[in-house]
């Protein structure tokens, strides 16, 4: 044992880290020219879930404080003891330890009735690069103070690169003219990536005007999850990519949307230099809420993929799910099949030019009824319906990516997944 090489070694401490139980101070014990590495795997990433958790690592470093610069990654979990974890004094003195720190996460972050959470972040390190907030308030307060303390939390990470946000609350109405100049007198230059969990972040009339002034000038992948769009929010996402038009090269809409239907025509008008474009539809069992259905999400999205390409811009790769109900699917409508033969006509047209398809379709049958027949549950194979969906309601993007003769015609690749919920 004592001849296995080091980088061997190296590699077993390293498999062994993932484990359940901790195997890691035995061997310590007979392998000691790996303990920098021990130390390494068992610091690198704390998780602070109770205030003891919080008190005893303080007490740790503060002891051993050559053990600081190796954790990279804190995690302040959901969970029964949060609030208490921010509330501790504890909080601030780790902050000021951890020099190297890199990466944090965030849950159950209330800075309206939790006033010390703003005074202990200011205590971080401006080395992160990554960021994962989840900001829930509980109790409702005049605005537009959430948002002027969400953008105050967000100062503690100047370098910050990735950026993931979950907001909660209502952040209320517009800032004043002089809030916006102090925002956006420090702009968040180093943000390339950015992740919205609702659009609670962008429901502000203050959001639009922060990003035309630069609040994230240099932002080159956006994904936003949300599934009930209406014209407004249609607009404000479609204002914010005006703002991006030079930079951004990524573009994800997560979440099996509907849309209102409301007149007009609303649509998103994607970036010139966007390569990657990633959306969700839906044809299932489930009811959306009155005045929104799947139909009108879908004709969004044949309304912006018409617009790329008469703009004459493509794109270089989708990244497409499918979610449909078999029963449902197969006794379509005229109208409802038209649809898709018009977004599959576009997936697969020259005019946008994918070269890549990431393709995942989803079956969820669910309970269907139908109008004089009982509940239907169909024991056709995932496999064989999948099959059916490509070849009779997506024939263009079969024809471009799924067949072999298509890929070596066109020169395109693609991924699929398929899964039976």
């Amino acid at each position: 044992m004592l001849d296995i090489p080091l980088e061997i070694k190296l590699a077993i401490i390293d498999n062994l880290a993932s484990a359940v139980r901790d195997p890691l101070s035995g061997v310590a014990l007979v392998w000691p020219e790996v303990i920098f590495r021990i130390r390494e795997r068992r610091f690198s990433a704390v998780s602070l879930s109770t205030t003891r958790k919080l008190h005893l690592l303080s007490e740790i470093l503060e002891g051993s404080p050559s053990l600081c610069p190796i954790v990279h990654t804190v995690v302040i979990p959901a969970g029964a003891f949060t609030r208490s974890v921010y509330d501790s004094p504890d909080l601030p003195r780790l902050f000021k330890l951890l020099k190297k720190l890199t990466n944090v996460v965030f849950y159950s972050v209330d800075p309206l009735t939790q006033p010390h959470t703003v005074d202990a972040f200011q205590c971080l390190p401006n080395t992160i690069t990554y960021v994962d907030l989840h900001i829930y308030q509980k109790t409702v307060h005049p605005p537009p103070e959430p948002l002027s303390k969400t953008l105050e939390l967000l100062r503690a990470f100047p370098c910050v690169e990735t950026l993931k946000l979950e907001c909660n609350p209502d952040v209320g109405p517009s800032l004043g003219s002089d809030a916006i100049n102090s925002v956006i007198a420090k702009p968040f230059t180093s943000l390339r990536t950015l992740f919205l969990f609702n659009r609670q972040f962008l429901k502000s009339a203050s959001m639009p005007a922060l990003m035309e002034r630069g609040l994230f000038p240099n932002l080159e992948s956006l994904t936003i999850k949300d599934e009930r769009w209406d014209h407004r929010s249609v607009g404000v996402l479609d204002g914010l990519l005006r703002c991006w038009s030079n930079t951004l090269r990524e573009l994800r809409v997560l979440g099996r949307g509907i849309a209102a239907r409301t007149p007009g025509a609303p649509m998103f008008v994607l970036p010139p230099n966007l390569d990657v474009l990633k959306f969700e539809i839906s044809f299932t069992v489930r009811r959306p809420p009155p005045g929104f259905d799947d139909g009108s999400y879908l004709d969004l999205w044949i309304r912006t993929l018409e617009q790329r390409c008469r703009s004459g811009a493509t794109l270089r790769s989708l990244d497409i799910l499918v979610e449909f109900s078999w029963p449902k699917i197969q006794k379509a409508g005229a109208q409802e099949i038209a649809r898709f033969h018009q977004i599959d006509a576009l997936l697969g047209s020259s005019e946008l030019n994918a070269m890549h398809l990431k393709w995942h379709l989803v079956r969820d049958d669910g309970f269907v009824t139908f109008e004089n027949e009982p509940g239907i549950y169909d024991e056709t194979s995932l496999e064989t319906a999948c099959k059916w969906v490509n070849e009779n309601i997506f024939p263009a993007t079969s024809a471009r990516f799924l067949t072999e003769a298509g890929r070596n015609r066109f020169g395109t690749t693609y991924t699929p997944t398929v899964t039976h919920l």
